[in-house]
């Protein structure tokens, strides 16, 4: 198993907030879901792709005589990337030529296929902080289930090093698939976006009747194996944040038997990166909720005898 590749867009150092202690984050590239909010809009695509910075282009042009595809090209002075031609390049086995010459880094490659091993060299190197702190390593993406083969061989490759692991998951899940992952995990972040099947499915792109299906069956294995859940709300104003919705998802999550509830307000540092990858931001004018909102979430977790978590 240590062969399998996976496509890893980041392995982020020294985190603080998603899980226990101080961790690695390991965001393994492809999602199911296509919110329209999401702050990682890098991770949605499964293969790798070209992120291209037009303010760090100086015009040198090695990027179109790299590229074999005839998707780059100079117009009005200005470099122009055709991103529909991009596609084959994505899927050849030597993606991203651009990337490898641009010396000022312009364009960039975001994902990169790496072996269990690879990765495991990588985040083992903290491990005296991970065992000084009560961390670990936390897989996040996109969704780490869409390349299940290399979150399974991961975690169980981690738990062989005793290094505390995390999975943090939209619930968008196949349950014969997710299953065997559950014995080699200590904690899951489970998202709960969207209580109305239409609007679920209006902003994410899928539906939401698996991800509830799936949130009902995890209780008595999460007992079983001890694993700790946290439910996450992503408070964003004008989709997730109705009082309504909100009420509704802390029902559920309650009636499903799990009691650890976090709320996440929208931020703004992932509208960069749309442009980046050639797709427009939906929403520029949205304002982060305020500190009063969110404790008002939490005051109606609380009402249905949710414990409120600030990691």
């Amino acid at each position: 198993m240590a062969d399998i590749k996976g496509n890893i867009f980041d392995i982020q150092r020294y985190a603080i907030h998603d899980g226990p202690g101080i961790r690695s984050l390991v965001f393994l590239k492809g999602c199911p879901l296509k919110c329209e909010w999401c702050s990682n809009p890098e991770s949605q695509f499964a293969l790798p792709e070209m992120a291209f910075f037009p303010d760090n282009c100086i015009n040198c042009l090695k990027c179109i005589k790299a590229c074999t595809y005839d998707a780059i090209s100079l117009q009005d002075n200005k470099v122009v990337t055709d991103r529909k031609k991009c596609e084959g390049c994505y899927k050849s086995d030597n993606p991203i030529k651009c990337a490898k010459v641009c010396v000022t880094k312009a364009r960039k490659q975001i994902g990169l296929y790496m072996t269990v091993d690879e990765v495991l060299k990588k985040v083992l190197s903290d491990q005296i902080l991970y065992k000084q702190t009560g961390g670990g390593v936390t897989l996040s993406g996109g969704e780490p289930t869409y390349q299940i083969d290399f979150a399974l061989s991961l975690l169980k490759a981690l738990k062989e090093n005793w290094v505390h692991t995390a999975i943090e998951t939209c619930g968008y899940f196949k349950w014969e698939e997710f299953e065997p992952l559950l014995p080699y995990q200590d904690m899951i972040f489970y998202d709960l976006k969207i209580i109305g099947a239409e609007k679920h499915k209006e902003f994410t792109g899928g539906s939401n009747k698996i991800i509830l299906k799936n949130l009902t069956r995890l209780k008595k294995f999460t007992d079983k194996y001890g694993i700790e859940v946290i439910i996450r709300i992503p408070i964003i104003p004008g989709i997730t944040n109705q009082t309504e919705n909100i009420i509704e998802i802390c029902n559920f999550v309650s009636g499903a038997g799990f009691s650890n509830i976090e709320f996440l307000p929208y931020h703004k540092l992932g509208r960069g990166e749309y442009s980046s990858i050639g797709r427009k931001y939906k929403y520029p004018y949205l304002e982060p909720p305020s500190k009063e909102d969110i404790e008002k979430y939490y005051s109606i977790a609380k009402n249905t005898d949710l414990i409120s978590i600030h990691l």
